[in-house]
């Protein structure tokens, strides 16, 4: 009698298990329905949607993964990285009565709102801008707008967190297969603060992404989870956007009260570092890429401009709106770190030493210290109205510069 008790659950148990993989079949031919369902006009896949927004590039160390569309279809990246309008994704052909214009940088030229860590969205409520919400989408309608008898496109091949040796490899790789009539790129910023003596920025860059958390257990695990399985892969996808949102909403019902809460508190001092050999290096390191990047660009009788991006330290808090004064607040208390300080003070100083004049090829933009309007939702990203005024700015050299008739 106990031998066939125990083969009776052993039984139970192998149908049980059989049911619920039936079921859990079922439920994942669902999800992957509904997948399909949703991005069968975006030329994407599970694999592509379910993984990282980065990926790993032997060349680049990283880069945006192509054919990744957004959640809320707010912008896609195309067949070469770039991001663009989404279901745009594939390289236009030139013609003679094109104008292209390749925008290289960081994540303020890329597009990005404010920073997700910290308290930055509780302050500002800004998300990422959408494709059309961009400098790069402002300044190809400032162009043709501008611009006799051209067709103004611009590439914007900008990626999160990219440094200046980066912008200056991406252009290598893409020049060798297309044909850009001016370059703009807006770094600095994301750039190493401190180097040991012979490393490299692509050296540090390397180990910075090999030691990025989505890399390692357990973020790795739920992207190997998530590139498998439509259902993990919408279950992770709906909580995420459920809690933003919601997050989003509550914010602004209660009239943001971390914003509120910073745009009260003292701006403390910018602290430095006095004196490192570690950050004369990164300064020095970057100069001589940026002479590099320069060179390159004239060897190939590439029209440029090179700029050194804006940073919040160097804002006027006595200009600044509310917002803007709570980021200032904010910034000063949980991000005040004297040596990256310390390199974006020596850096600013050497080029002004450098480049005097602020013109030709080598511009930095220190109007946007002084601008009666915001400039930041938090450290280096760009509000709404300042991406306009980027757009416009670039545009003005590009127009001043490139040798062509405006309207």
């Amino acid at each position: 009698m106990v031998q066939t008790k125990q083969w009776t659950k052993k039984k139970l148990f192998f149908y049980s298990i059989i049911v619920w993989m039936l079921i859990l079949s079922l439920l994942e031919g669902g999800f992957r329905w509904q997948f399909r369902k949703e991005h069968r006009d975006y030329y994407t896949k599970l694999s592509i949607q379910g993984a990282t927004l980065q990926m790993t590039d032997s060349f680049l160390v990283f880069k945006n993964r192509p054919f990744y569309v957004d959640h809320a279809r707010r912008f896609q990246y195309n067949v070469e990285s770039m991001k663009t309008e989404p279901k745009k994704i594939s390289m236009p052909g030139k013609g003679p009565n094109d104008y292209w214009v390749l925008l290289l940088g960081g994540s303020a030229m890329e597009g990005m709102g404010s920073n997700k860590d910290g308290e930055w969205l509780d302050i500002t409520g800004q998300y990422d801008y959408s494709w059309n919400e961009s400098i790069s989408h402002y300044l190809e309608t400032y162009l043709n707008g501008s611009l006799t008898g051209k067709k103004v496109t611009v590439f914007n091949a900008a990626s999160s967190s990219y440094t200046l040796a980066q912008s200056m490899l991406r252009y290598q790789e893409l020049s060798k297969r297309y044909d850009f009539d001016f370059v703009v790129s807006l770094d600095g910023q994301n750039d190493p603060p401190a180097l040991n003596k012979g490393e490299t920025s692509i050296q540090y860059m390397k180990k910075d992404w090999e030691d990025r958390p989505s890399n390692h257990f357990p973020a790795s695990w739920l992207v190997f989870l998530t590139q498998r399985s439509a259902m993990v892969y919408q279950l992770k996808q709906q909580f995420y956007h459920w809690r933003t949102t919601n997050k989003k909403r509550r914010n602004a019902e209660k009239n943001f009260p971390r914003r509120e809460f910073w745009s009260r508190q003292p701006i403390d001092t910018f602290s430095v570092s006095q004196h490192l050999e570690r950050v004369d290096q990164a300064v020095d390191s970057y100069f001589k890429t940026l002479n590099e990047f320069a060179e390159y660009l004239n060897k190939n009788n590439q029209s440029f401009v090179l700029m050194l991006q804006p940073h919040l330290i160097f804002r006027d808090s006595t200009v600044t709106g509310t917002g803007e004064r709570a980021v200032l607040s904010y910034f000063s208390h949980y991000n005040n770190d004297s040596i990256k300080n310390s390199f974006l003070l020596q850096q600013r100083k050497t080029w002004k030493e450098r480049f005097p004049t602020n013109d030709g090829n080598f511009i930095l933009i220190d109007t946007a210290d002084r601008l009666g309007e915001e400039v930041f939702v938090d450290y280096c990203h760009f509000t709404p109205s300042m991406n306009k005024f980027m757009a416009r700015f670039i545009g003005e050299k590009i127009l001043a510069k490139a040798g062509v008739v405006s309207k």
